[in-house]
Order: structure tokens, then C-alpha cells, then sequence
């Protein structure tokens, strides 16, 4: 049973207490270098010391290290998990496997970082996600913090169930439909009485089960991009791939949807199926927002001597000023029904090309824009 008692003392003053758990002295010396000036910082170099220093001074904010002289983060965070609930921890790892995220993101891990990371970056992550919780302090004592975070990690316990159960239903199958197609297509292209709209039609199913055994081996191994992204991209296959999945969505509706690129060989940094993955979430969560009957969607493209540009545009309500910082953190979703994990994966996706990706509200419709910064290969 996790606890539920209540720690009034996460911070000292104005500072809210961060607690690092990292091995190594450089990554120690850096961190309390940039966060010393906000925050309490306290350094361990192993899980004991960490979870002793946990107990004693209850941290609002843990950042830890999954490699660890005297065993695995993830013991810790179980163990940190079971002291208190209410911690934000966030990952730090060279190492990162698709197991040890799942496992961190089951236990109750609110993101994970991998290593080498910039300091703006994570400096930015864990003042947003410090800003989301008001200090213990300031709210009266109450058992509604602790069952949230159990409703949290029940929930991400049943998302984990589901997507293994998920792969491992989908993957046969799909093998299938696979191979079957690649066959079809062979036979099509060998038989000359075969019209032009058949050979089309059975190239869009190869098409599309291509894509679909790509996303499965991307849920599969999300949390291991930085490695199996090293390839590189020509854009335009990945824009034709996201627009043809798109507009399947809007054949009867009124939705106008724009393209604006220069068609070119430009390459960036990845494969075409995780780059228009992202583009697809970004298009369909658009093409959702904007009217019916009058919306309008903008996809556009340039490119610098250095960088190349995507910006997704809508002409929908626009994000809420107060929900733009949460957009991008796991579970955070204004659908109902939805999982919140769209976005969390696209940043993943091209935080692990080297890219950005950011919003900006009024955008160039004034609705959401939704701005992709990629290094050209």
C-alpha cells in the first residue's frame, strides 16, 4: 500500500527541495550549479544515501539517475514511490532501455531524460512540472494528493497491460497482411490485364501496413529513439505518408487543408515513418480543433542553409494560455477518452532527431501553431 501521510516541509523559504541521485561528480557539480539558485539542493551518489536523505527531508522534486553503484534507479523509485507518492520524479539515464521506461513510467516517473541533455532543457522540464504542484504548505492536509497519484499509477499500470497485450495481439496478424501484400503486389505487377486503379489501391494497402508495422515497432520501442533513429529522412516521404493518412479522415467534411513546401530533396535526421507519425498527431489533433464547416489547416515547410521548418497551423479556438506548458507531458490531454501520449511521444520522436518542437498561440491562423525545427542532413 503506497503512503498517504502528508509533508508539509518540501520546501525551505522560498525553495522547494530537490533531491539529485547521480554517480557521477561532474553531472552533481552542473546541477546544483543551475539549480541551486531556485531550488534546495541536495546530492547522493548512491540508492542508500538517496532513499536516506528521501525520508529525512521529503522533496518535492527528485531527479534520479537510473545506473547506480549499488543498483538499479528503478528499485529506487519503487522504493520512493512506496514513502511517498506525492514526489515529482524525473529520470536522468545513459542508458535508457524500453524496459526501464516503461517500468519508470509504471512506477509513477513523470518523465525521463536521456543523457547527454541540454541545461535549458531540463532546467525548463522541472520548472514546469514544479509549477503544476502547489507546495504542500500552502494547501491544507487531505488524502487527495495520494489518491490521485494511485488513480496515476493504476492508470499507467492499465496502459502498460494494454499496449503488451496490444502488441502482442497486433503483431501476428499484421505479419500476415504483411507478407500477403508484398504477394499481391508481385502477382499484380506480373499480370498485364491488371488495371491502373487495382495496381494503385493495392499499392495504398502496402502503403499503409508498411506504416502500421512501423508504429508498432515504434510503441514497441519509443523509449529507445535516440538509437533507432540514426538514419536519415527524405521530408517529402514523410509528408506525402502523414497528408495521404490524413485526408482519408476528411473526405466529407469541408475542412480545407493546405500544403506549402518546396518540393526538393531535403533530408533530416531520422526515419520517414517516426517523422510523419508526428506529423499525423499533429494534423489529426488540427483537424479536431477547427470547424466542420469552415476550418482551415496549413501545413508549410522552409528551409535555412542549416535547419528545415514544419509548421502545422489550424484556424480552430486555439490551446488555453494556462495548458500550453502541460501539452507536452505524458498523460496531460484535453479529449476525453484520450491517453495523453500523442504529443509526449512526438516530442520524444524529434527531441531524439535533434530537433525542437514548440507552440504559439495566435498562430498564423490564429488558432494553434504547431512549429517543428529539424537539422539538415
Amino acid at each position: 500500500m503506497l503512503s498517504q501521510e502528508y509533508h508539509p516541509q518540501r520546501t525551505i523559504g522560498n525553495k522547494q527541495k530537490l533531491l539529485l541521485i547521480d554517480d557521477d561528480p561532474g553531472v552533481i557539480a552542473s546541477l546544483r550549479f543551475v539549480f541551486d539558485a531556485d531550488y534546495d539542493v541536495y546530492p547522493a551518489t548512491t540508492i542508500g544515501e538517496g532513499l536516506r536523505l528521501f525520508e529525512k527531508i521529503r522533496p518535492l522534486i527528485v531527479l534520479l539517475d537510473l545506473k547506480l553503484p549499488d543498483g538499479s534507479g528503478i528499485d529506487a523509485l519503487r522504493e520512493i514511490r512506496r514513502i511517498d507518492p506525492g514526489a515529482i520524479v524525473v529520470i536522468l539515464t545513459a542508458y535508457s532501455t524500453r524496459l526501464a521506461a516503461e517500468e519508470s513510467l509504471r512506477l509513477g516517473a513523470v518523465d525521463y531524460v536521456n543523457k547527454p541533455f541540454t541545461v535549458d532543457d531540463l532546467r525548463s522540464r522541472v520548472a514546469k512540472l514544479a509549477s503544476f504542484v502547489h507546495p504542500p504548505s500552502l494547501r491544507p492536509p487531505s488524502q487527495a494528493p495520494a489518491k490521485k497519484t494511485e488513480g496515476n499509477l493504476s492508470e499507467l499500470q492499465e496502459i502498460q497491460n494494454a499496449s503488451a497485450a496490444f502488441l502482442h495481439d497486433v503483431a501476428g496478424p499484421l505479419s500476415g497482411l504483411t507478407v500477403a501484400s508484398d504477394l499481391m503486389n508481385q502477382r499484380l505487377q506480373m499480370d498485364e490485364a491488371t488495371s491502373e486503379e487495382i495496381i494503385s489501391l493495392a499499392a495504398m494497402v502496402a502503403d499503409n501496413v508498411r506504416y502500421m508495422g512501423a508504429l508498432l515497432e515504434q510503441w514497441r520501442t519509443f523509449s529507445e529513439l535516440h538509437v533507432s533513429l540514426r538514419d536519415k529522412c527524405h521530408i517529402q516521404a514523410a509528408i506525402d505518408l502523414a497528408v495521404r493518412q490524413v485526408m482519408s479522415l476528411m473526405p466529407s467534411s469541408n475542412v480545407v487543408f493546405q500544403i506549402q513546401a518546396q518540393r526538393g530533396t531535403h533530408y533530416v535526421p531520422g526515419n520517414h515513418f517516426a517523422l510523419a507519425r508526428v506529423l499525423i498527431n499533429l494534423l489529426k489533433n488540427a483537424y479536431e480543433a477547427v470547424s466542420p464547416n469552415c476550418g482551415r489547416i496549413s501545413l508549410t515547410v522552409t528551409t535555412t542553409d542549416t535547419h528545415l521548418q514544419i509548421v502545422v497551423s489550424d484556424n480552430g479556438p486555439g490551446v488555453p494560455a494556462d495548458q500550453i506548458p502541460k501539452l507536452f507531458l505524458p498523460q496531460f490531454t484535453t479529449k476525453s477518452g484520450g491517453r495523453g501520449l500523442g504529443l509526449f511521444i512526438a516530442k520524444k520522436i524529434i527531441e531524439a532527431v535533434k530537433g525542437t518542437i514548440t507552440t504559439h498561440v495566435p498562430g498564423n491562423m490564429l488558432g494553434t501553431d504547431f512549429i517543428i525545427t529539424l537539422p539538415l542532413v
